[in-house]
């Protein structure tokens, strides 16, 4: 029950500082952010297949999707994952800030400022998710004894140790949570700095699409640790 009310609230809180977010004026959002947007850097062109690429950004993503994997040998690996992904997210919305205000049909910018609250949301949610806010933090020590086994190379030594340990699987499934956020963020940033637009046909598909993420963050996050220790029947300890 405790878990629940910990994935209602930080789900409100989401919304509600997405919703204080739309408050804050475009242009002021520009200057807050411009650090965040690299401008032109990293944007090349590729003359053979005539079009352009963001190299700065595959190179940040890639660096992020390796952090992922590697999170288990990391001191204080969640306070280094929020930091990692505070700076994705600012770069997200510092594109949305731009594009906001170049839109002027309609209310000007109001489309691409749905995205950024859409996106906003993407970023609390999934560090509410991989934090472990949603579960207890119930995957750590699961995690931590697989991590000492590779550091001490007896990962392999006994294979049978895994049909009655969920410690694979809680890593994969955490590295996954992790990942989501991340890919998804970098995603749109790359795609905003190219094509001066956010990813997507049009902002209802858009929008389903957000509502799918969320429910993969909050389903994977709240339950999906339970059900990997109910096949295993492990019971994990909430730190």
């Amino acid at each position: 029950m405790s878990n629940m009310m910990n994935v209602i609230l930080w789900t409100a809180g989401a919304l509600l500082s997405g919703i204080l977010l739309l408050l804050v004026p475009a242009r002021l959002l520009r200057q807050i952010t411009s650090p965040f947007t690299f401008s032109s850097k990293g944007i090349r062109k590729i003359r053979r297949w005539h079009t352009t690429t963001d190299t700065l950004g595959n190179v940040l993503e890639t660096l992020c999707v390796i952090w992922c994997f590697v999170w288990p040998f990391v001191p204080d690996a969640t306070l280094w994952y929020g930091l990692i992904l505070a700076f994705t997210l600012l770069c997200a919305i510092s594109r949305c800030a731009i594009i906001a205000l170049k839109q002027t049909k309609g209310y000007p910018g109001a489309e691409i400022r749905v995205v950024m609250v859409c996106l906003w949301m993407v970023g609390i949610i999934g560090f509410g998710a991989a934090g472990g806010f949603f579960n207890g933090s119930i995957f750590a020590l699961p995690v931590h004894t697989l991590a000492q086994k590779a550091l001490t190379g007896t990962l392999l030594d006994d294979l049978f140790y895994y049909l009655s340990d969920p410690g694979l699987f809680h890593y994969l499934l955490e590295s996954v949570l992790m990942l989501i956020p991340l890919c998804t963020l970098w995603n749109q940033f790359k795609h905003m700095r190219l094509e001066r637009t956010y990813k997507s046909i049009n902002l209802f598909f858009f929008l389903c699409k957000m509502l799918v993420i969320y429910a993969v963050l909050i389903g994977g996050g709240w339950l999906g640790f339970d059900f990997l220790n109910s096949v295993w029947h492990f019971e994990s300890v909430q730190v």
